[in-house]
């Protein structure tokens, strides 16, 4: 909306309406476009979020949507911000792709609805990380910021990390396939204990690279198992930090089938209580994993496992916990 100063002149109270932010400027002309637009007719929008605050945007994306009054009509928008993502449905979304001369346009699932929820600029990433839940999610995190201090952040190399919705065997992976399949470069990280669905070599067929524990575990047994003993015990402190010393006490002797005055509530005494490392160290992990209440659930447990993994990195070398790790990062960091 350009008006010179000699042609009429629009004015909200005292104040030309050519004074205005670009924001209220784009909205007046789009709201013209639409009050004129005859039914059937298309608007075109680049950049819909250019010069608005989140909150205008979202009523502007409303509006178009909703506020057709009975017209039918067609709305095509370019967008780079996660806002405007995050107000759409999955089934609104398009991604296009140019790949030597030759562009197509790809439709977005339902089965995305929650990545876009809760994760919206994984649509805007160069590589997108997937996560089997919110644990792992937070792990990353706190591997993230430790290898930026190295100069190769997630960010610079246009890494999302996420999990779909509330994580799982069947929507995380079907959310990375799904990924893979709209051209967008994927990783899957998670637990080896149970099937997934789709399985793993629908997954890698779609090329979705996949980080998953060996020996079929879940990631707190893969901790647990992996880490030297001083970690194992870091596990139990924070744990007991969280969760109260003698409750986890007593759930490791339960596991262990022994009453909990055999062991003491300081962890460092266990392993000669015990003398049995390899149980002890199983029933640590299978309790940390179990069910909705284990010990680290959760973006914070996750970057609490991540500081303990940190410090005892070095002691992890040849463990397939490091070797998956050292996976995520070249994966991450690769061109």
């Amino acid at each position: 909306v350009s008006l010179g100063s000699s042609g009429l002149s629009l004015h909200d109270g005292d104040v030309p309406f050519r004074r205005a932010g670009n924001g209220t400027r784009r909205l007046l002309a789009v709201a013209i476009q639409r009050d004129l637009a005859k039914a059937g007719g298309l608007t075109l929008v680049d950049e819909v979020e250019h010069g608005l605050e989140p909150h205008r945007l979202r009523h502007l994306l409303r509006q178009l949507r909703d506020g057709l009054g009975g017209k039918k009509g067609h709305v095509v928008m370019t967008t780079h911000a996660p806002v405007a993502l995050a107000e759409l449905k999955a089934d609104e979304l398009r991604v296009v792709r140019s790949d030597t001369g030759q562009t197509a346009i790809l439709s977005v699932g339902s089965d995305l609805q929650q990545i876009l929820a809760k994760c919206s600029d994984a649509f805007l990433a160069r590589k997108v990380l997937v996560c089997e839940g919110d644990t792992e999610v937070g792990l990353c995190r706190r591997l993230d910021r430790a290898w930026s201090a190295a100069g190769a952040s997630f960010g610079l190399a246009g890494v999302a990390v996420t999990a779909n919705g509330d994580g799982g065997r069947t929507v995380a992976p079907a959310a990375a396939k799904a990924l893979a399949d709209l051209k967008y470069c994927v990783a899957y990280l998670g637990d080896s204990d149970q099937r997934m669905k789709p399985g793993r070599a629908s997954l890698q067929a779609s090329g979705v690279s996949l980080l998953l524990w060996e020996e079929g575990v879940a990631l707190e047994l893969r901790v647990a198992r992996d880490l030297p003993w001083a970690g194992v015990r870091d596990l139990v402190r924070i744990a007991m930090d969280r969760r109260g010393e003698r409750s986890i006490r007593d759930s490791i002797a339960d596991a262990l089938v022994v009453k909990p005055a055999a062991l003491s509530l300081d962890p460092t005494e266990w392993a000669t209580q015990v003398n049995d490392e390899p149980a002890l160290r199983e029933a640590i992990g299978a309790k940390a994993q179990e069910s909705s209440q284990g010990w680290f659930k959760g973006l914070e447990g996750g970057e609490q496992l991540g500081d303990v993994i940190l410090t005892h990195w070095e002691g992890l070398a040849g463990k397939d916990l490091r070797v998956k790790l050292d996976e995520l990062r070249v994966w991450a960091h690769g061109t």
